[in-house]
């Protein structure tokens, strides 16, 4: 940008830089980027390709013990995306991150429906949301099955939670946890004190905003120019 004096024809070249924060990536992913100037009646050229990766999250270990297990998760989302999965080996932990998430809206309002299903009766469940995607379940708002401590039901468990309007757009984590005859509370670490029947098992659930959804897609758009004068 040249900024001219009339008194002496001076001009003097000044340069600004925006910063933009990209949301909306998927975790252990290659991307390319391009950037160019767009203001509206005119747009510079694209720069060249810049090649970025994104990182992993490591959660901290969770498991029960391998005694009774969680015969089945069904979560239902946004177009007619489902976790509906059946487990039938008695295991401490199992990871289920690999199965296609739900997508899920933060309106905080929507409700979705989580049914926990045990081998075992006299089951406490607790589930956890990765909301801001930082690696843990410990920011406010994170458990969205909260038991009262003791409290326990026969199988199928069944409860319900919204996602806020401030959860990061994207794939996260969901935990979930369950023990006999008392309710988990922590989501690291082993969930049971004694041998009781008891299984952790994780998911991922993928979030947006609801502003630009349709049918089974999710598309982010993202326009920004600062003119000077």
């Amino acid at each position: 940008h040249c900024i001219s004096s009339a008194a002496s024809d001076v001009y003097k070249r000044q340069s600004f830089t925006n910063t933009i924060t990209l949301t909306g990536l998927n975790l252990s992913t290659n991307y390319e980027l391009q950037i160019n100037s767009d203001c509206g009646s005119s747009q510079s050229a694209y720069s060249s390709l810049v090649n970025f990766a994104t990182t992993n999250i490591t959660y901290c270990a969770s498991q029960g013990v391998t005694v009774g297990r969680i015969s089945n998760i069904t979560l239902s989302g946004e177009g007619a995306t489902v976790i509906n999965n059946d487990s039938d080996n008695n295991r401490a932990y199992t990871d289920f991150t690999s199965i296609t998430p739900v997508l899920l809206r933060s309106d905080g309002i929507t409700n979705y429906t989580l049914t926990v299903e045990t081998n075992y009766n006299s089951s406490g469940v607790a589930a956890w949301i990765d909301f801001n995607q930082d690696g843990d379940f410990e920011d406010s708002g994170e458990k969205v099955w909260n038991d009262e401590g003791g409290t326990t039901s026969n199988s199928p468990r069944t409860n319900s939670f919204t996602i806020p309007t401030g959860a990061l757009a994207g794939k996260t984590r969901m935990r979930i946890a369950s023990r006999q005859y008392w309710t988990p509370s922590g989501s690291c670490g082993t969930i049971v004190e004694d041998n009781q029947s008891s299984e952790v098992e994780d998911y991922t659930v993928n979030i947006f905003s609801g502003l630009l959804y349709s049918g089974n897609a999710v598309s982010y758009t993202h326009r920004r120019c600062r003119r000077y004068a």
